[in-house]
């Protein structure tokens, strides 16, 4: 299963429900299987080293850091 981490200062961020709703729509329409996980907490940042949000990573690998990444970018993360 993929996993899709969003980290973003809270849920009612109007740039992380973009994120979110985005990515969303992004698994449903590319019948990818994946767990979208949103972290909000500063020891979550902490783990992965950033402070610029929302931040994407898809399995581990950084994808975005304050914008919505490039469909090329998803799926080279989804293939990796």
């Amino acid at each position: 299963m993929n996993k899709i981490e969003i980290l973003c200062p809270g849920r009612n961020c109007p740039k992380c429900k973009r994120f979110i709703r985005y990515f969303e729509k992004f698994t449903i329409e590319n019948n990818i299987e994946a767990e979208i996980f949103v972290l909000t907490s500063l020891k979550e940042f902490l783990r992965f080293k950033t402070w610029l949000l929302p931040s994407v990573f898809i399995n581990d690998i950084k994808v975005g850091r304050g914008y919505i990444p490039n469909e090329k970018k998803i799926w080279d993360a989804f293939n990796n």
